[in-house]
This record gives structure tokens, sequence and C-alpha cells, in this order.
């Protein structure tokens, strides 16, 4: 929701909870009304029925006040890239798994275990893989050329802010014919 449409919802909320805190005190008989009225005979069940519904409405609109107060509108894990007036350019965190796994193929001796790709901020991801290296390859020199070049391929082809890049080296897994 934009922050315009959710000030209007919010006032509209607030006033929807004041318009139920006046039909209870008129259901409950603490003031008299003069919009919603009811008859000082008005059976007590009836007065007690209308407050109760006065009171579950309102807080249901005290739910919805809130209701994705602090959330970041990017519905399928989105990364903005940019934003105007009528339009907004967005990618998914799964298109940039994809980049990053092309990128990571490509450099022999390096197997892919695991890619994750996490939105840090608006507009910047953080890349977190597993990967496998065999033996004769330098661990400190590939992780150091990985982390350079996967952030400059992502940041090209995406679009998006690389904030971060966790490499983790896990052992090479086994085929399990070649144990014995």
């Amino acid at each position: 929701m934009r922050a315009g449409t959710r000030v209007v919802f919010s006032l509209l909320m607030i006033i929807f909870i004041a318009v139920c805190a006046y039909v209870f005190c008129v259901g409950m008989g603490f003031i008299d009304g003069y919009v919603f009225v009811l008859e000082k005979d008005t059976d007590m069940l009836i007065r007690y029925i209308v407050s109760i519904a006065a009171v579950v409405l309102a807080l249901i609109a005290f739910c919805l006040l809130f209701f994705r107060a602090g959330k970041k509108d990017r519905a399928g894990n989105r990364v903005l890239l940019t934003q105007t007036e009528g339009a907004s350019i967005s990618v998914t965190t799964e298109a940039i798994k994809e980049l990053a796994s092309n990128y990571l193929k490509g450099i022999d001796g390096v197997t892919v275990q695991n890619i994750h790709i996490k939105p840090v901020s608006e507009k910047g991801i953080a890349v977190n893989s597993s990967l496998s290296v065999q033996k004769e390859i330098q661990i400190p020199q590939i992780t150091q050329k990985i982390t350079e070049e996967i952030k400059a391929y992502i940041e090209l082809y995406s679009g998006a802010t690389v904030e971060n890049v966790n490499l983790s080296i896990q052992p090479q897994k086994n085929n399990v014919g070649n144990i014995g």
C-alpha cells in the first residue's frame, strides 16, 4: 500500500472506531444519542447486542489499522529497481538466483550446493551461497574472485544492488557408488 493510501485508510479506520465507540456508549446508556438513538425503554438485550456488535467492529477496525504496518510490499520477494508515479519495475529473488546460478556454473572446479537471495533493503540484496571446490583450487583466490565478479554480474544483469556476498565452502559431495 502506498503512503497516501495508507494515510487515507488509517483515517477512515480511526473514524470508524470513533463511530463504534459512540454507538457503544449510546447502547449502554452512557450518553444520549443524537444521530444514533435508542429509546429509554429499549430492551436491555437489544442494547447489549448493539454494544457488543460495536465493540467487535471496533476491534476489527483496530486490527485493520495495523494490517501490514511496517512490512515492505515485496509480493513474491521482489526487489524494487525503479518507481515512478505511474509504474514500478522490480525483479524477483528467484530471477536473481538464476543469474547467480548461471554465473557460478561457468566457474571451473566449483560446484554450487545452495544459493539463497535475501532482500536486505528496498533496492538491495544479500547473496548467500554454499559451494564446494575441487582439491586443486585455492580457496582464498577463488572466493575473492567469486565475491567480486558475482556482485558485478548480478548488478549488471538485474539492476539490483548487491550489498553482501556470503560464501560458505562445503565439502565435496561424494557419489554413493564410489564409496567402498
